[in-house]
């Protein structure tokens, strides 16, 4: 479904293998002390599914973690809990695994499901199991899937929009095509819900609204057309004023759309988002609300001072934040990394 690329992900290979060497297999284990990509076992509706939690090497109970739910394109789709870290994600959490200072949940589809009806259930089930086992900041759960997982992104959004503080869509569809029923299945009441509305894309960006949301998508796609994220995006942007107008040959900002160029790109999303130490901080744009989290004595400003956006630098690389005082004049406008505040909201 994805096109094919033998050098690109032979190199990709090589470097997973040069740069990390882990287990030839995950352990089934409830232990909390393990770190890594560790296999788990959730028993639903009385059927037994796999899934793996990565635990980052420095996990310690001491502190809370953010968590992000990743779901899978088609192409992983399996029983054997192993297939989902192979792509997206997990393929760049090998690869740069301090980029990844947070707890990641990868369920697992069965072979001709997608993930909706009883499978969107099983994945927010295994989130939840993981919440209850890890020391983890329920303010901060992030969601993001590639492809069919795309898809699933914002169909977990709808249907649980408020367990979630961004979304990150990637090469995903709203609307199931005629020609994917035998691909897919029966389409669940759940997804009819959405099929059936006189307006898809509407229906679902009225019920998140309220999120962050980054959508990737590339513009020469030849399975997932672009005009699906480009039909949302012009929903939302009704609701949104600082949402990113689409534009293929722009880099992308954030709350938009970011097209790249082809589908083999998805791992790249993973890799850019990584630049931010947690998935929330690359949701910070031009005049948004900020916070400082450390004290600043050369200028004055304490951590938990409120600053705006007012330049945003690259994709987020750097923020140029203006500070007022009680009367309302400018006390300072520094140029800050992404490490140095956080967004209001959160």
């Amino acid at each position: 479904m994805h096109g094919s690329s033998t050098t690109l992900w032979g190199l990709s290979l090589l470097l997973l293998i040069a740069l990390v060497a882990p287990p030839a297999r995950a352990q089934d284990c409830n232990c909390t002390t393990q770190s890594g990509f560790l296999l788990r076992t959730l028993e639903y509706n009385g059927q037994k599914h796999r899934y793996q939690v990565f635990v980052p090497p420095d996990y310690t109970p001491e502190r809370t973690w953010p968590v992000i739910l990743f779901l899978h394109g088609a192409g992983e789709r399996g029983t054997d809990g192993f297939k989902p870290t192979a792509v997206g994600i997990g393929q760049a959490i090998r690869m740069n695994v301090e980029r990844f200072p947070a707890i990641v949940v990868f369920p697992q589809v069965p072979p001709g499901r997608a993930w909706f009806g009883e499978q969107a259930e099983v994945a927010m089930a295994a989130l939840d199991e993981v919440m209850a086992t890890y020391s983890v900041d329920p303010e901060r759960v992030y969601l993001t899937g590639l492809s069919m997982g795309g898809h699933g992104t914002w169909y977990v959004a709808y249907h649980w929009p408020d367990r979630f503080a961004a979304i990150v869509p990637i090469c995903g569809f709203v609307v199931f095509p005629e020609t994917a029923r035998g691909f897919f299945g029966e389409l669940p009441p759940g997804q009819m819900e959405i099929q059936s509305a006189e307006d898809p894309y509407r229906k679902v960006a009225e019920r998140i609204k309220h999120l962050p949301i980054w959508v990737f998508h590339g513009a020469d796609d030849p399975v997932v057309p672009v005009e699906a994220p480009v039909a949302w995006w012009r929903c939302c942007a009704n609701w949104a004023p600082t949402c990113s107008t689409p534009n293929t040959k722009a880099s992308g900002t954030t709350r938009g759309i970011r097209p790249t160029p082809s589908r083999l790109s998805c791992p790249g999303c993973f890799r850019i988002a990584a630049r931010r130490s947690e998935a929330y901080r690359m949701m910070m744009c031009e005049l948004d609300r900020v916070v400082l989290v450390q004290d600043l004595p050369g200028h004055g400003l304490e951590a938990g001072d409120v600053g705006t956006v007012v330049h945003v630098y690259g994709e987020g690389e750097g923020y140029e934040v203006e500070f007022v005082g009680g009367e309302g004049e400018t006390v300072a406008v520094i140029t800050l990394g992404p490490e140095d505040i956080r967004p209001m909201r959160f």
